[in-house]
């Protein structure tokens, strides 16, 4: 399971801002989130503020139905929160599958 995946899922639908995926980063401290845009490389060519461009990508994405709890956007980045509880399900429920079993045991 690529858990930077997730934010992908959520980032697609967002064609104007041209492709995101690539500026996507581990974020550096764990209270601002899981992954991060930063959004300073898109003002020169959107014409806006970073603050502005994050607003406008936060406040676009659709999280129903995906991994990630919460997008907060905070002085020129967007960051993504994981939902814990879900990915941990998740990764578990993958380790029960068939390629992952030898003599009815799950190994990890």
């Amino acid at each position: 399971m690529n858990l930077k995946q997730e934010v992908y899922n959520v980032l697609e639908h967002l064609k104007d801002y041209g492709e995101l995926n690539s500026l996507v980063i581990d974020s550096i401290d764990a209270s601002k989130g899981d992954y991060c845009l930063p959004c300073f490389a898109l003002a020169k060519t959107l014409r806006k503020s970073p603050m502005a461009i994050a607003e406008e990508i936060a406040s676009a994405l659709n999280l129903q139905d995906s991994n990630i709890e919460k997008v907060e956007s905070v002085a020129g980045y967007v960051n993504f929160f994981l939902n814990k509880g879900k990915v941990s399900k998740n990764v578990l429920n993958n380790y029960r599958l068939p390629e992952h079993q030898a003599n009815d045991k799950v190994v990890c």
